[in-house]
């Protein structure tokens, strides 16, 4: 049974925290051999962003590089995990993502973090969510940008998807926010990944990180995703199990909907 938000009374729509996405940044990184980068996130409490690479070049091309890669996917889905910093301790979230063009995304959590929740944008640019247990029969209307289908690090669902959060960084270099990436590619966490690393700054505080993503060198796409505040690493994210152009059906994005990608 489906409640748009007229039918759902106030009474319900208050008792009902929901709080859902994916948004996006990862888990600490290190690189093996030769090409070893001791990443300390977190650790460091002069730089939590770890080390700074010596040899990096202006990052602006490789951010439209990553745009213009995730532009030409027909759908995709993966698995994510965010962890985000909260004065009250660590909030973890994992789930399931799903896009296909021109903008369907689903949302599934998975994790000990609102587990059994679902949240689909449709073709109507509206979101339609419900929470698990007993309470996944009441589906919701919401807004896209409602503050109820934000990630834990407060980053809107809608905007989660591979080419909003290349566009993110194009914007912000747009904005004078600077962009450099790593001259060579590494390897991630000890496998065969090869990752680039771009780091987002300021002109006037080179050595504060901002935002640091790991980049698939052949796919362009983000597998690690940190953000900083104020200094401090404030979320990081992971992005894995990517399988792309899988043939997703619009069945997947309706509430009901499930996926064999799961």
């Amino acid at each position: 049974m489906q409640f748009s938000q007229g039918r759902v009374s106030r009474n319900l729509a208050g008792a009902i925290v929901f709080f859902l996405s994916c948004s996006l940044t990862m888990t600490e990184p290190t690189v093996a051999q030769p090409d070893q980068y001791p990443l300390a996130l977190a650790k460091a409490p002069t730089r939590p962003h770890g080390p700074l690479l010596q040899d990096m070049k202006d990052g602006k091309d490789f951010v439209d590089e990553m745009v213009k890669a995730a532009d030409t996917l027909q759908d995709y889905t993966f698995h994510f995990e965010m962890t985000a910093y909260k004065k009250g301790g660590e909030v973890t979230e994992e789930g399931n993502f799903y896009f296909k063009k021109p903008r369907l995304l689903r949302l599934e959590e998975v994790g000990r973090y609102k587990r059994g929740s679902v949240a689909v944008l449709q073709q109507d640019g509206k979101v339609r969510a419900h929470l698990g247990g007993a309470l996944k029969f009441i589906v919701v209307t919401f807004n896209p940008y409602a503050g109820e289908l934000q990630s834990v690090n407060n980053y809107p669902m809608v905007d989660s998807d591979f080419l909003s959060l290349a566009q993110f960084l194009q914007n912000w270099v747009k904005q004078g926010i600077q962009s450099r990436v790593s001259a060579a590619p590494m390897l991630l966490n000890g496998s065969t990944q090869r990752v680039l690393m771009v780091d987002m700054y300021k002109a006037s505080s080179p050595e504060t990180v901002l935002k640091r993503v790991f980049v698939d060198e052949i796919t362009k796409l983000p597998v690690e995703w940190y953000d900083f505040v104020d200094g401090q690493l404030w979320s990081k994210s992971i992005f894995k199990d990517i399988k792309t152009n899988v043939g997703l059906t619009d069945e997947t994005f309706t509430v009901k909907g499930q996926s064999k990608w799961n």
